[in-house]
Order: structure tokens, then C-alpha cells, then sequence
């Protein structure tokens, strides 16, 4: 079963937090949805996944 994971991601742009312990757990086969908001940080954390914005450490 293929798996995608990711844990206690925090991102913030200077002093504004965007995102402090994002959880997700993709699982192969099935469909998925990311909503929220506008403005809650669902395109950064698509980012931090895809490896195209860093994360904090």
C-alpha cells in the first residue's frame, strides 16, 4: 500500500504562522480532498509537500 505522511509541519512567512502542526495521511487507491478557507494554508502545505517551499525544522 503506497502512503503519503506528513507530520507537525510548521510554515510561517516572517512573523505570521501559517501553518503549526499540519498533519496528513494520503493513502494510494483512494480519493482525497484538501478544503478549508481561504486564506488557512491548504496551497502552502501542497507546497511543503511537493518540495517546492522549505518547511521548518
Amino acid at each position: 500500500m503506497d502512503v503519503l505522511e506528513t507530520n507537525s509541519v510548521t510554515l510561517s512567512y516572517g512573523v505570521k504562522t501559517v501553518i503549526s502542526g499540519g498533519y496528513m495521511k494520503l493513502v494510494g487507491g483512494h480519493i482525497h480532498a484538501l478544503v478549508g478557507r481561504n486564506g488557512y494554508g491548504k496551497s502552502s502545505l501542497m507546497r511543503v509537500v511537493f518540495g517546492t517551499q522549505a518547511a521548518e525544522w
